[in-house]
């Protein structure tokens, strides 16, 4: 198993020097590593006190699985510290959450593969994972207005996606559990979402629409759907998808039942920077697809933020394009108007990971890159507030 001083030795940071007297605003950095055989894929990135925290994802020697690793980097991106978790908690899901001065993510045992809430400070103290009980499988967590968790998770046993409230002490609160239905095992697809996150990788999420409503992105009825729930029996909602062949890739509520979404009908990708949904009763996302988006490559992830720039709201979506860029685009999100785009990358691939915005209203971008055109690499992207004007705003050419 890699040593945690090797990664603290042997991390080294590419890219401009820090200028001790202009603070950096912008600026992209990409973390190598000497071993050429590291190879980490980042999930998330969050704000900290003074710095950023990264949650990412390594190879491990003993199980297909992933491993999970945390790197902490300051407010100009040079590389502070790493941990290294141990090979009993492993697979976290993709989403880094932070409330007061504590980060949490969910995680599962590699043995039981319960379910667990992972917290810690920065500087990575006070780690504890605390194991939910009748939990397993964890797919996908959000923050909740009230500062709890939900979680998504799989029970293989009796073939039930599960959504569930969890509270910062790993206290299960309210839980709903909806049956897969007749069809074919989804435990295999399932699986490769961990093991092959390269190959056609799923898009499992939830979120809250309001402090009663919530949803889930994950099977319902053997295909990869849209659920509204309200920890009822039933659903309230669902917008069906096929299989995984088709579906909702990302959400963004907006108002009431206005979201922003992108999907995908085989390998086309599209998007509506605002659509109705309807959160109750039974729908379909064959019947939201009417046009692709022709740039984006087939099965890319797409992450959407809000964003807020000279008092004008907007809707960032994120996605990777046929030629292996990170793309942005800013649509205003009353009105839904196109409003700009710009790329990230160059002569390397680049994919993406996350979005987050940070308190100075900066725009920061996780994602990988190549060292040598082989080596697959962290790089994250700071973009201010004058850039994102420069460079979003106006249009490419």
């Amino acid at each position: 198993m890699k040593k945690l001083y090797y990664l603290i030795a042997l991390l080294v940071l590419l890219g401009c020097k820090k200028d001790d007297e202009v603070p950096v605003t912008s600026f992209t950095r990409i973390y190598d590593h000497s071993n050429y055989n590291v190879d980490y894929r980042p999930l998330d990135v969050e704000e900290g006190t003074d710095s950023y925290v990264i949650l990412a994802t390594t190879t491990l020697d003993r199980t297909q699985f992933p491993g999970i690793q945390l790197v902490q980097v300051d407010k100009e991106g040079e590389f502070e510290s790493s941990y290294e978790f141990s090979e009993n908690t492993i697979a976290p899901t993709s989403d880094l959450m932070k409330v007061d001065t504590f980060f949490y993510f969910f995680a599962m045992d590699p043995v039981s593969l319960q379910a667990s809430l992972v917290s810690f400070t920065p500087g990575f103290g006070n780690i504890t994972a605390t194991p939910l009980n009748g939990l397993l499988y964890p797919l996908a967590g959000s923050l909740t207005s009230d500062n709890q968790f939900l979680l998504l998770s799989y029970n293989p046993d009796d073939k039930l996606s599960v959504i569930s409230k969890v509270d910062r002490t790993g206290s299960v609160g309210s839980t709903a559990a909806y049956t897969i239905g007749p069809g074919s095992d989804v435990e295999e697809a399932i699986i490769n979402h961990y093991t092959q996150p390269d190959d056609k990788s799923l898009s499992f999420f939830c979120g809250e629409v309001s402090g009663s409503l919530v949803y889930f992105n994950g099977f319902f009825n053997y295909s990869m759907s849209l659920v509204f729930s309200n920890f009822s029996g039933d659903p309230a909602g669902v917008v069906q998808g096929q299989f995984t062949d088709a579906g909702i890739r990302s959400v963004l509520p907006i108002n009431g039942s206005t979201f922003a979404i992108s999907g995908y009908q085989f390998d086309d990708n599209f998007i509506y920077p605002s659509v109705t949904l309807a959160t109750s009763g039974l729908s379909s996302s064959v019947d939201l697809y009417t046009s692709n988006a022709a740039e984006w490559r087939p099965h890319t992830p797409v992450v959407l933020k809000s964003y807020t720039l000279n008092e004008i709201e907007y809707i960032v979506y994120a996605a990777e394009t046929k030629s292996r860029q990170v793309a942005l685009y800013m649509y205003e999100k009353n009105s839904g108007n196109f409003a700009g785009l710009a790329h990230i990358g160059y002569a390397n691939p680049f994919t993406l990971s996350s979005l987050t915005v940070d308190d100075e209203n900066h725009l920061v971008v996780l994602g990988t890159t190549y060292v040598a055109g082989r080596f697959r690499r962290i790089f994250v992207e700071k973009i201010s507030e004058t850039d994102m004007e420069k460079r979003v705003l106006k249009t490419e050419e």
